[in-house]
């Protein structure tokens, strides 16, 4: 099979596939195809970028949520009973 027929044959190429091809097939591809693998490239971008901004929301969370928990555990373990610190007592 010539380069020409392979690219012929590539109508649905995936853009893994892409990222494996030579140089000198791409090279043959028609601006038709190259441009939708840019809008297919696009599209994994965009989805790709929506999918880190929601596990980074979730960390964010989390962090919050720590801190909150390490806050409410400092604050009951340096209680201030009748003005005076617990922690700087003799009792």
């Amino acid at each position: 099979m010539t380069i020409q027929q392979t690219i012929k044959s590539l109508s649905g190429i995936t853009l893994e596939d892409f990222s494996k091809m030579p140089i000198e097939q791409i090279a043959l591809m028609s601006t038709e195809e190259l441009l939708e693998l840019a809008r297919e490239a696009n599209a994994a971008l965009v989805e790709a970028k929506g999918q880190k901004d929601w596990i980074e929301g979730i960390i964010a969370i989390r962090n919050l949520m720590n801190d909150r928990e390490n806050h409410n555990d400092r604050n009951n373990n340096n209680l201030i009973l009748g003005g005076v610190n617990e922690l700087f007592t003799d009792y």
